[in-house]
């Protein structure tokens, strides 16, 4: 069934394969400094979580993607502790606790399951769209308006929530492995000033950036007090 963690899981699986296939040549090993630079990281932010066996199964892998040219960011964890970042998103991060707040967002992500969420919304409101829909088919504008609303004010109001919890938890993590939280601040605030240079229109770090920042900043003092 669609929604089910173990649908998810393999879905992912597939995915982080195909990916690994279609950027086998520009996979970077541990002889460079930036792939070793996450292993350290992420290896902090395990042992300092009890993330050892993983996050919803599987062994910690590490997948580090030069970017080449391209400017744009990506920093995913799949369920099955799959680790993807590009080399752009290492090196915009200025140092190893800004790092940490990208991997352990993504972390947050996987351990709240928010890509199961996700995937069962869309599995419940697809049907009732298309319904609509053909209720409405002779007005384009109907149909789009329809769209427009159920992306809006359902799916968009979910994914929100589900960002400010993983902004939350994300925060957490790090400062268990004694990671600065203010970095959560500064990291967030450069995504926020180069959005449109180095995020796609469609990720989720693109998303409330402003009201997210803000939000991290009263959680600074809490998270502070978890180190």
């Amino acid at each position: 069934m669609v929604g089910t963690a173990d649908a998810v899981t393999r879905q992912c699986l597939v995915k982080y394969a195909l990916l690994k296939k279609e950027w086998k040549d520009k996979l970077l090993g541990l002889e460079d400094e930036r792939t070793r630079r996450v292993h350290r990281v992420l290896e902090r932010l395990i042992a300092a979580n009890h993330l050892e066996k993983g996050v919803l199964g599987g062994k910690w892998e590490v997948m580090v993607v030069d970017s080449l040219e391209s400017e744009q960011l990506v920093v995913s964890i799949l369920p099955d502790s799959k680790v993807i970042l590009n080399t752009s998103s290492i090196t915009f991060c200025t140092h190893d606790s800004e790092l940490a707040q990208l991997i352990a967002h993504q972390i947050a992500h996987v351990l709240l399951e928010h890509r199961r969420e996700s995937m069962s919304h869309f599995s419940i409101y697809t049907p009732i769209m298309w319904i609509l829909i053909t209720l409405d088919w002779k007005m384009l504008v109907g149909q789009l308006f329809i769209l427009g609303g159920l992306d809006f004010f359902v799916l968009g109001k979910a994914a929100q929530a589900r960002e400010f919890e993983a902004d939350r938890l994300g925060m957490i993590l790090a400062a268990k492995a004694r990671y600065d939280p203010s970095a959560a601040v500064e990291v967030w605030g450069k995504l926020d000033r180069l959005k449109d240079r180095l995020l796609s229109d469609y990720s989720s770090f693109a998303k409330h950036l402003r009201e997210r920042i803000d939000a991290k900043v009263s959680l600074q003092p809490e998270m502070e007090k978890k180190m």
